[in-house]
């Protein structure tokens, strides 16, 4: 693409565009290549944990993400 970012098509009917680094390891995760969130135990726990809660984020004026 003419700003730098990269394109792949997955399958008929998914996309997948980013710069170059995250396509590149997207599909190194997606290969096996590389280990992804939910096969690491200790993150699929807090995914779990988490999944089913509720989640908020608050902006500021300033569209700055406060906690």
């Amino acid at each position: 693409m003419s700003n730098g970012m990269e394109m792949t098509f997955l399958d008929d009917t998914t996309l997948l565009f980013g710069d170059g680094g995250a396509v590149r390891g997207s599909l190194d995760a997606r290969d096996g290549y590389v280990q992804t969130l939910d096969s690491n135990p200790d993150i699929a726990n807090l995914i779990d944990d988490v999944q089913g809660g509720s989640v908020w984020s608050i902006l500021d004026q300033k569209a700055r993400r406060t906690q």
